[in-house]
């Protein structure tokens, strides 16, 4: 609840949103996950970029940002969309 940001900290969140996906939504194929640390204003930036297995050059985003005041914002994008 209290821990410290890390590196360690940083491969578990990503090792996380791997094993999520990977038994929850397998049809998502996962190409880059970027975390970003803020320590100095307690916060973390998460961009997964990904996309569906069915439609492979439709490449989509989405950020999450976590802060230290429990406040979570998010918001996606279409990076290059074929639909």
């Amino acid at each position: 609840l209290f821990e410290q940001s890390s590196d360690e900290t940083t491969i578990q969140i990503e090792n996380n949103i791997v094993d999520v996906f990977e038994r929850w939504l397998p049809f998502v194929q996962l190409q880059n996950i970027g975390i970003n640390r803020r320590d100095d204003i307690n916060q973390i930036n998460i961009n997964i970029e990904f996309n569906i297995s069915r439609t492979p050059n439709s490449l989509e985003s989405v950020q999450v940002t976590f802060d230290g005041a429990g406040g979570e914002t998010s918001s996606s994008t279409t990076s290059d969309g074929a639909y």
